[in-house]
């Protein structure tokens, strides 16, 4: 994730294609007490979108990436998603597995195609899918935001964090972003990094003139450590330290 969003710019967008697919992917490095509760609320957001668009093809990808624990098993009792593994232990290159495999055989043009990102230690509300539907109706690439699990965090920590985050600012998450795969595609996609792999997607595509809009939240873990050299958990950690909170304070951290 990006510790210094841009704002959801916005020129007016051009008219896009009609979308016809959404391809949800979901990387996993040992997330086996998470995926559960994340797959659960993905799974309500795409019965969600079905009620409102039944015509549209509509597929989940979790990337099972250099698992050491029950994340398999515990994906693998679920028939609403494909997974794939792979050994690379690189978020970057995890999100770009779960694309190539999701779009292989997808028999729809590229720029109907949206890819919906997320990641295994989130859960998103039941309109999730809906609302990334509708504001990609007319742009190539949606930013939308993150919150940190309030259970997981101190009053004083969770507070600092809306302060420094308010919701109409908007967000730069590959926990909570979405692109046309069109675009995706002509900026050569996720780049294979451990870290910073939606700033580069999104400097890209800005680069390339891409159009983009913000919106949606999901919530995420407030753990402090986390599965990338600086990512969000690094970024909470910070927190704490900057007002000097203790294990106690800001509860489980698992």
């Amino acid at each position: 994730m990006s510790s210094s969003p841009p704002s959801c710019a916005q020129d007016l967008p051009r008219p896009r294609d009609p979308i016809t697919a959404v391809l949800v992917v979901v990387p996993a490095h040992d997330e086996e007490d998470r995926i559960g509760a994340c797959l659960d609320s993905v799974r309500r957001a795409v019965d969600e979108l079905a009620r409102v668009d039944a015509d549209l093809a509509i597929s989940v990808v979790v990337v099972l990436d250099r698992c050491t624990d029950d994340t398999s098993a515990v994906v693998g009792v679920r028939h609403d998603v494909t997974a794939v593994a792979i050994g690379s232990g690189c978020v970057g290159a995890a999100r770009r597995a779960g694309i190539r495999h999701g779009t292989a055989d997808l028999d729809h043009d590229p720029a109907g195609v949206l890819v919906v990102n997320t990641d295994a230690d989130c859960t998103v509300p039941a309109r999730w899918l809906v609302e990334h539907l509708a504001l990609a109706s007319a742009c190539d690439l949606v930013l939308g935001e993150v919150e940190p699990d309030a259970g997981e965090m101190s009053p004083a920590s969770l507070a600092l964090w809306r302060a420094r985050h308010p919701l109409d600012r908007g967000g730069l998450h590959g926990a909570n972003l979405s692109v046309r795969l069109d675009a995706y595609d002509r900026v050569g996609g996720f780049a294979e990094v451990a870290d910073q792999e939606d700033v580069l997607l999104v400097r890209a595509l800005r680069a390339g003139g891409a159009s983009v809009v913000g919106g949606t939240r999901v919530t995420t873990s407030g753990r402090r450590l986390g599965r990338v050299p600086s990512g969000f958990a690094t970024y909470l950690a910070g927190l704490d330290d900057e007002l000097g909170a203790t294990p106690d304070e800001v509860g489980s951290q698992a």
